[in-house]
């Protein structure tokens, strides 16, 4: 199956009092697979070289993409917000999506319960809600659980529609990052002839980079 990930590397170095850096650099990484195994042990597999050449130490981070193509639809965070509860114990961040339809034929969107949470670039996570609870962290497009589905976000050929997100995090000691991955799943459903309901197919969208400061 296809995926995708981030890590972080950060390097240092000692500058000699009179010395200099340099604008260019190499990087070289190794990285070697490994393979779950059935008694939970893991069995290590190929070792892989990697070289990052020409790289500018003084390169700007890239503008985020906040648009995910999901084949039969398209979708973008137009807005994100970020808040306090009132008591003050959680911090809240708010995504509006917009949902464009870029197929030929009709589609109904469900929204997958529990699926949605965000990782800043402190390693924090933040969550639909309390794990066991009910999730009531979106509005604008119906919920898909194990017992129900709401076909209610149907979008013609060409036809956009907003829904949002929330998601959430303790207000501890640690410090917030200023941006995260935003993770989101969602259904697509068909509405057979008898009226009932059926999952087609399963949309995993990822947005890096979205910003999280105010």
């Amino acid at each position: 199956a296809k995926g995708g990930g981030d890590i972080l590397f950060e390097l240092v170095t000692a500058i000699p009092r009179n010395g200099s850096i340099g604008t260019i650099f190499d990087f070289h990484l190794a990285a070697q697979e490994m393979e779950p195994l059935a008694s939970g042990q893991v069995k290590l597999g190929t070792e892989r070289s990697m070289d990052f050449t020409g790289l500018k130490t003084n390169m700007a981070d890239p503008l985020p993409d906040m648009t995910a193509d999901a084949g039969p639809f398209r979708a973008h965070i137009v807005r994100s917000k970020i808040g306090v509860t009132a008591n003050r114990r959680l911090q809240t961040i708010d995504f509006t999506i917009n949902f464009t339809n870029t197929s030929a034929k009709n589609l109904i969107l469900g929204y997958e319960s529990t699926s949605s949470f965000g990782v800043d670039d402190q390693g924090l996570r933040y969550t639909y809600g309390r794990p066991g609870t009910h999730d009531t962290s979106f509005s604008g497009i119906g919920l898909l659980t194990a017992a129900a589905a709401d076909p209610q976000f149907a979008l013609e050929p060409g036809e956009s529609r907003n829904a949002r997100f929330t998601v959430i995090r303790d207000l501890g000691r640690e410090i917030a990052g200023t941006s995260m991955t935003f993770y989101l799943s969602l259904q697509g459903l068909e509405i057979l002839p008898s009226g009932q309901i059926r999952s087609v197919r399963q949309y995993s969208l990822a947005f890096p980079g979205v910003s999280t400061k105010n």
